[in-house]
């Protein structure tokens, strides 16, 4: 059940990668590689992430990220876990 789950949460953080690169690359070094950005989408998810600074840098994008992470994750995990 658990392996479900990760693997739920890996490709919901590789498909949103790409997204948290164009929002905040340019900004921040831990967003400028493919890798540096899948690290730091890793770090929101464990809730490491500094979600303020984000949000200052461009408030709009940022919050459509937040909401589509997020919900995302909740509604996936949330089938996943009643389909199991």
């Amino acid at each position: 059940m658990i392996f479900i789950f990760a693997a739920i949460m890996l490709l919901i953080n590789v498909v949103m990668t790409p997204l948290a690169q164009a929002i905040w690359g340019n900004y921040f070094v831990g967003y400028k590689t493919f890798n540096d950005a899948l690290n730091s989408v890793f770090m929101i998810q464990f809730a490491k992430g500094n979600l303020s600074d984000l949000l200052e840098i461009n408030y709009f994008w940022s919050l459509i990220f937040m909401f589509m992470y997020y919900s995302m994750a909740v509604f996936f995990l949330h089938a996943a876990f009643h389909q199991i």
